[in-house]
């Protein structure tokens, strides 16, 4: 069987185990979580802005359900599955392709195509490989799983890259009610296609969002310098935290509408708070 040799590498790569190691990989299990997407992709919107930001969103939401419908049609088991003490994180899904490994090849493509040519590809290499490693160390993935993620994530940023100037356009001419209606359709489908319920709820907001944009006014102003990046994260990620502390103050105990409230809002927010910023810097220099 192909799992009993790769089980043997994770047990040979877990013979380096120690109190640095297991600290090290265990964070970086971090960047295979909810809470870092609900972090990525807000700070793509206001860092590029909310055309990139959107359609970085819509590639997230399509990357995590191919995912799960791989997992679910290929079906194969994790380490943990045969080899119980591996596992140094719970997991409840199947392995292949990984995920983490998918997401690592996505966001890689991201920083070559914003970074400096050198600085770009260093960062995606170290990145990918740290990620990938990580998956094999904690015993929650085999290398086929790894090498089955790349494969998915390359070929859906290559469709992206194809199509991102065609859809760039749909987006510069199509009306924001168009797009606030093309959201419902969108929860819908990824409701229908089991996606994570966070993420459906997020694009009702983002639709909404869309649409209460054009009622704001003004332009969109990138942040060119660390100063205005450093600003707008602020602006963007603190109105973030103080909505999910509203949340966990007040709406959490309201039950499952509440909850559905709660992530719309904070898909209003990613889309109207790199707007609102740009006003406020605009009215600011005007004085």
């Amino acid at each position: 069987m192909m799992e009993l040799w790769q089980i043997e590498i994770i047990r040979e790569i877990q013979r380096f185990r120690g109190p640095f190691t297991d600290s090290f990989f265990l964070a970086l299990n971090f960047f295979d979580t909810l809470e870092f997407f609900f972090i990525l992709i807000p700070t793509v919107w206001l860092l590029a802005g909310w055309k990139v930001g959107l359609r970085f969103f819509y590639l997230m939401v399509a990357s995590g359900l191919l995912n799960f419908h791989c997992k679910e049609f290929f079906s194969l088991h994790r380490p943990v599955y045969f080899a119980p003490e591996l596992a140094m994180v719970k997991t409840k899904t199947f392995g292949f392709p990984s995920g983490a490994a998918q997401t690592a090849i996505i966001f890689s493509g991201l920083l070559i195509s914003y970074l400096s040519k050198y600085r770009g590809i260093f960062a995606a290499l170290l990145y990918t490989l740290l990620i990938s490693f990580s998956r094999i160390y904690l015993g929650v993935h085999f290398f086929t799983d790894i090498l089955g993620g790349w494969v998915l994530g390359s070929s859906l940023w290559l469709l992206y890259s194809y199509f991102q100037s065609r859809y760039t356009n749909y987006i510069e001419t199509a009306s924001p009610y168009v797009l606030a209606s093309a959201h419902l359709l969108l929860f819908i489908a990824l409701l229908a296609g089991g996606a994570h319920t966070h993420f459906c709820l997020l694009a009702i907001g983002v639709g909404l969002g869309l649409a209460i944009l054009t009622r704001l006014g003004g332009e969109e102003k990138i942040p060119s310098t660390p100063g205005q990046r450093i600003g707008i994260l602020a602006w963007g990620l603190g109105g973030m935290m103080v909505i999910e502390l509203i949340n966990a103050a007040v709406l959490s105990s309201l039950g499952d509408w509440a909850r559905i409230v709660h992530f719309i809002i904070l898909g209003i927010w990613l889309c109207i708070a790199g707007r609102i910023w740009a006003n406020f810097q605009v009215a600011r220099d005007a004085v």
